[in-house]
């Protein structure tokens, strides 16, 4: 059997083991895979986010392989619109894998749109910042897999970076493939369903189902762009998420909202959303066509 510190010797550059001090939990840090916490970076002299996988490397090598390459994946991105991966360490018997990126102040999206007016010119400002980070992934072929307003993080100049894309997709999967009597509507969906693409979900028996993949992200950010014109989660109104599966089964795709302070950049948005909620995958806009429609000049907009 491979040995966990084999898998990690490539990235031994990355390893902070020592260098992260003064650990706290976070209020709203901790979730089903993973748990987060504040401390901060001797190495890198800044505070820093501590993301505690809830999953033991040592007793599962098929896991830790994944995450290893995935790493080194995150470790090679560098955009203006991508969180940057400071490194990583392991601890305890069990090996207990913990992530580093850098602390936002201004938390995720999915507080910070609070901020500022529903579907007016800041928010098309972030779309366009959530566009470029796309883009950029995609151009490197990778796969965001989980895109949603509570996984971008606002810095503290405004700018949206996307996080926690194929990592969490890596223990997903190899949990499901490890416990196979979890489905897809299970612990490795849950609390992502309402932005996953109509070709991912359960319970679809006329259109085959698929894996995440570029023309997926762009319907879950067409879902971003809802929050934005809202600030509601999609199907706010249905509070299990078997029922969002069976109401987007049948075609149910979310209202438009109430406008926000500008109507003509609020009009063009939900048009830009709906696109992107096609259920012909291959009738979705590229996200180099989001990105460009996004830059268009305001005057093009009948503002």
């Amino acid at each position: 059997m491979v040995r966990l510190e084999e898998l990690l010797l490539s990235l031994s550059h990355l390893d902070l083991q020592n260098e992260i001090v003064e650990k706290k939990a976070e209020v709203e840090g901790f979730g089903g895979s993973c748990d987060v916490f504040s401390a901060w970076s001797r190495k890198h002299d800044k505070s820093v986010a501590v993301k505690q996988l809830r999953a033991h490397l040592r007793m599962d090598v098929a896991l830790a392989k994944r995450l290893a390459r995935e790493m080194r994946i995150w470790a090679k991105l560098k955009h203006p619109n991508i969180l940057p991966f400071l490194g990583f360490f392991v601890e305890g018997k069990n090996r207990v894998l913990s992530l580093i990126s850098e602390w936002m102040e201004n938390g995720t999206l999915y507080h910070f749109m609070k901020t500022f007016p529903r579907g007016g010119t800041i928010a098309r400002i972030i779309l366009r910042g959530i566009a470029s980070g796309l883009d950029y992934l995609h151009s490197q072929n990778v796969i965001h897999a989980d895109l949603k307003s509570a996984n971008i993080l606002i810095s503290s100049f405004g700018t949206p970076l996307l996080a926690d894309f194929g990592l969490s997709l890596a223990v997903s999967s190899t949990q499901s493939m490890s416990n196979p009597s979890s489905s897809s509507s299970g612990a490795d969906t849950k609390g992502t369903v309402r932005w996953m693409a109509i070709e991912l979900l359960p319970m679809n028996d006329e259109i085959p189902h698929q894996v995440p993949d570029k023309k997926s992200d762009v319907w879950a950010f067409g879902m971003i762009i809802y929050e934005l014109l809202s600030w509601k989660k999609p199907y706010y109104t249905q509070t299990q998420d078997t029922l969002v599966v069976i109401a987007i089964n049948n075609g149910a795709r979310p209202t438009k909202p109430e406008e926000g302070s500008s109507s003509a950049v609020f009009d063009h948005l939900w048009s830009l959303a709906q696109i992107c909620w096609h259920t012909d995958p291959s009738a979705r806009p590229h996200t180099i066509s989001l990105l460009s429609y996004l830059s268009m000049p305001c005057k093009y907009l009948d503002i």
